[in-house]
C-alpha cells in the first residue's frame, strides 16, 4: 500500500478488501510513521482460487523493493 497509487475500486471486492487489509496492516507494524521511517514492510496477496494469474497484492514498499523481494524470497525458499 504506497501513498503513490490511487485508493482501491470499491467495485472490485478483492481489492478493496486488500487494500484495507493493508492500511490496518501498516497502522498495526508502524504506527503513525512517516514512510522513511517504517520498520516493518509487507506484503499482501490475494486472489481467486483458480486465477493466480489474477493476483493483486498490496503493500507498503516501492515496485522495485517488492520484485527484489520475492526474487530473494523465492531463491531462500527453492534452497
Amino acid at each position: 500500500m504506497t501513498r503513490d497509487h490511487p485508493p482501491a475500486d470499491p467495485s472490485q471486492p478483492i481489492t478493496w478488501k486488500l487494500n484495507e487489509l493493508a492500511r490496518q496492516a501498516d497502522e498495526l507494524f508502524n504506527g503513525g510513521m512517516a514512510l522513511d521511517e517504517r520498520e516493518v514492510g509487507f506484503l499482501l496477496l490475494a486472489f481467486p482460487i483458480d486465477k493466480y494469474a489474477a493476483a493483486c497484492y498490496a503493500t507498503n514498499l516501492n515496485r522495485k523493493a517488492v520484485v527484489d523481494l520475492l526474487r530473494e524470497y523465492l531463491a531462500a525458499m527453492e534452497q
